[in-house]
């Protein structure tokens, strides 16, 4: 589970858009993609203690903006399908 990404790197403190790998990258994508649970309540139930986003580095060009949050590619389809759903 704790395991170390290597992001494409410029120099050693540049980070690399993650979609194009063209551009340096300016945003995270805000996709909240999980949760943790590794807390126990007082009936020993597990419960949530933080929400994880996707995080991917983007650039200013590759990123998919709504609501003021960022979005890569991959989230951004997965968000106009459950928009599609939801207007059908």
């Amino acid at each position: 589970m704790n395991k170390i990404i290597e992001f494409p790197k410029k120099d050693e403190n540049t980070i690399m858009c993650r979609e194009c790998r063209i551009r340096p990258a300016t945003r995270l994508c805000d996709y909240e993609d999980g949760l943790i649970f590794d807390a126990l309540d007082k009936k020993g139930i597990k419960r949530a203690v933080q929400r994880t986003q996707c995080s991917k580095p983007l650039c200013d060009k590759c990123t998919h903006k709504l609501n003021r949050k960022d979005y890569c590619l991959e989230h951004w389809k997965i968000i106009k399908e459950e928009v599609q759903k939801d207007g059908k």
